[in-house]
């Protein structure tokens, strides 16, 4: 209903950050699950997003240690990049 009014919607915060211990605008917090947990919990919602054709995903200012193959372990998940195409 928003994309056909002209407005793009944004699926956020990729890959989520409800089990976190610290607040993003203060530091850097960790999704300490494991790919496991987010293919089942986690990462659903964002998947059905795009199928339902959202314009966007945001990314959350949180790093994602399990999501990082070709980056340092607690950079922030925008810069897995290339994990969040797979």
């Amino acid at each position: 209903a928003l994309q056909a009014g002209g407005v793009a919607a944004c699926a956020k915060h990729w890959p989520g950050h409800g089990d976190t211990e610290e607040d993003s605008h203060e530091g850097l917090p960790v999704v300490r699950h494991g790919l496991g947990r987010l293919e089942r919990v986690e990462l659903p919602p964002f998947r059905a997003a795009v199928r339902a054709g959202a314009a966007a995903v945001l990314a959350a200012h949180v790093a994602a240690p399990c999501l990082h193959r070709w980056t340092p372990p607690h950079a922030a998940a925008a810069a897995a990049a290339a994990t969040a195409a797979e």
